[in-house]
């Protein structure tokens, strides 16, 4: 719930903040849907579990031609794996909610560069199916990501795009600090319209 506080509290100031640079008239919004491969980087946990896919729907406000703000879900990670001395079944969930600020450039258009910096709330889920007992975590976590990539405009409505995204994470279930960083690989679909 904290976690959720601090990234509202963080989204209201990126809007009160780049009010200044909001064009007149209709605003541009839009509609992306991205999906990709999630690599986890930390040996002990990518060895049990790998890597998988991922999808990233999203909107954004554009506040002005240099700047946008976003909101997005992540989900889809998930992954099964036999564990421990007696081989338990088990299997990890992952997902985040988003906010973020997007700043890009619009010179060289229809292709567009942008950088992209923000907060997520991380949901982590474990299940391990022991012979004693199943055990289950399910927790969530406040860091923060980065990302860069470049759009690409085929109309003045529709556009595609490719994104690199870094989320460096560590949970501590049972008592044990693991390293769920990881990098994603996206290419996406969007939708500009005006309100």
């Amino acid at each position: 719930m904290k976690s959720l506080m601090k990234m509202t509290g963080v989204f209201s100031l990126m809007i009160i903040f780049s009010t200044w640079a909001m064009p007149a008239g209709a605003a541009d919004f839009d509609l992306t849907v991205r999906a990709g491969y999630l690599h986890l980087t930390e040996s002990p946990v990518k060895s049990v579990y790998g890597g998988g896919f991922i999808f990233n729907p999203s909107i954004a406000a554009e506040l002005s031609p240099y700047f946008s703000i976003k909101a997005g879900w992540e989900g889809g990670y998930k992954q099964s794996a036999d564990i421990g001395l007696y081989q338990e079944s088990s299997n990890l969930i992952l997902n985040a909610w988003e906010l973020s600020g997007v700043f890009h450039y619009p010179g060289w258009k229809p292709l567009i560069p942008f950088i992209e910096a923000g907060l997520v709330s991380c949901g982590y889920s474990q299940e391990i199916d022991s012979v004693f007992i199943r055990r289950t975590v399910d927790h969530r976590k406040s860091s923060y990501f980065a990302a860069a990539g470049i759009t690409y405009f085929a109309g003045s409505d529709i556009f595609f795009l490719a994104e690199f995204k870094y989320v460096p994470l560590k949970v501590r279930p049972f008592d044990v600090v693991v390293d769920l960083t990881g990098y994603r690989l996206l290419a996406g679909i969007g939708y500009r319209f005006s309100f």
